[in-house]
């Protein structure tokens, strides 16, 4: 979840945002509240976790906006 509110303060905060539209913080939590983790019993033949971070920036603005969120 913490990464969901990280990459919506970035795109709401970011210049270059094509959508810069906020989300409510409760269609969030509603989401998460709602969602399970898919696990091997329901017939996946394994799950990964996937840590989602960029490695190109279209700017020094955009690289510094994403790294100030990321603290907390």
């Amino acid at each position: 979840m913490r990464n969901s509110f990280h990459q919506l303060a970035f795109r709401v905060s970011n210049p270059f945002s094509e959508d810069p539209r906020s989300v409510p913080d409760m269609i969030i939590h509603g989401f998460y509240k709602n969602s399970t983790t898919p696990t091997i019993s329901e017939g996946f033949h394994a799950t990964e976790t996937i840590h989602v971070m960029p490695t190109q920036f279209s700017s020094p603005l955009e690289a510094f906006l994403w790294s100030g969120f990321l603290e907390g």
